[in-house]
């Protein structure tokens, strides 16, 4: 009867005792919860410390390919000169 009644009551053996209880719900409760919060701590510096690192190279890679459009600019505008002198000076030669 008086298991019957403890059931019923909601009497489970741990809840007897309130240190064991209190470590329970320490250990299971937020002990979980600091390991899930230092992780994500750890894994937003990452994350930031390799956005810092791809925002480093998008930004050398831009200014590489702006000087290497740039270059190709130069080149095109030097090859129009140089084919504009050879032009010209094919028609002081007839």
């Amino acid at each position: 009867m008086t298991l019957l009644l403890s059931c019923v009551l909601g009497d489970v053996q741990w809840n007897k005792n309130p240190i064991f209880n209190l470590c329970l719900t320490i250990g299971y409760f937020w002990t979980t919860l600091l390991v899930m919060v230092i992780l994500y701590i750890f894994i937003y510096g990452k994350y930031l410390k390799e956005s810092k690192k791809n925002r480093l190279t998008d930004h050398f890679i831009r200014c590489f390919l702006g000087v290497a459009s740039n270059l190709e600019k130069k080149s095109r505008e030097n090859a129009r000169k140089m084919s504009s002198l050879v032009g010209m000076a094919g028609k002081k030669k007839h």
